[in-house]
């Protein structure tokens, strides 16, 4: 059996977890305090926080590799074709008829 230890997948692995360490520790950091109100008149603080949740997404490492997931949630972007944010902006519409 082939020592795993020595492989790529088990360096990639470390380096995923330190990533997602990271980040879940700096989201605490910017989330310490902070109501909704704050967030949403700071604009630096959202972007970062937000930024941090982007990695520990990204960073996840796949039980099965090679298998897809599923979607999680039943309200996504995707499907409704609407960001689920409570950050985002809600989409414009036309003042002028048409």
């Amino acid at each position: 059996m082939a020592d795993r230890r020595a492989g790529p997948s088990l360096r990639r692995d470390h380096l995923l977890i330190a990533e997602m360490t990271d980040a879940a520790e700096q989201a605490q950091l910017l989330a310490a305090g902070a109501d909704m109100e704050r967030l949403e008149n700071d604009r630096q603080r959202r972007d970062a926080l937000l930024g941090n949740f982007t990695v520990l997404g990204e960073a996840n490492i796949p039980k099965c590799p090679g298998v897809a997931l599923p979607l999680c949630g039943t309200a996504s972007s995707t499907a409704t074709g609407r960001s689920t944010s409570p950050f985002s902006t809600p989409p414009r519409t036309s003042s002028s008829a048409s």
